[in-house]
């Protein structure tokens, strides 16, 4: 897992936060393992891939969309920064959709 890494809300909001709140995603997360029930577990393809759909076209409509040179912008031009408000990423930490996952023993 990383913590604080691309497309989070590093720069929006306070990092100590950020973290806190990632830390407790994964280590919800983590429960299946510590329980013995699995060994690993990964984001599905499909998961990833409606995610960054939806990050991609939320991203293009903020300020680093407008065709600003920043280095926030990918070598394609889309900000890799999280596009959404405070609460929207509360809301996203706050538990793990576990079928967005594969837990494997």
């Amino acid at each position: 897992f990383l913590l604080n890494g691309p497309t989070g809300p590093v720069g929006n909001f306070s990092l100590i936060d950020i973290a806190e709140r990632q830390w407790d995603y994964v280590d919800q997360l983590l429960e299946p393992v510590r329980g013995g029930q699995a060994r690993t577990v990964e984001p599905t393809v499909e998961a990833h891939a409606a995610y960054e759909e939806r990050r991609i076209a939320a991203a293009k409509t903020t300020i680093f969309g407008s065709g600003c040179t920043s280095w926030y912008l990918d070598a394609t031009g889309v900000p890799a920064s999280w596009p959404w408000g405070y609460d929207d990423f509360a809301d996203a930490m706050a538990a793990p959709v576990l079928a967005e996952y594969r837990f494997a023993a």
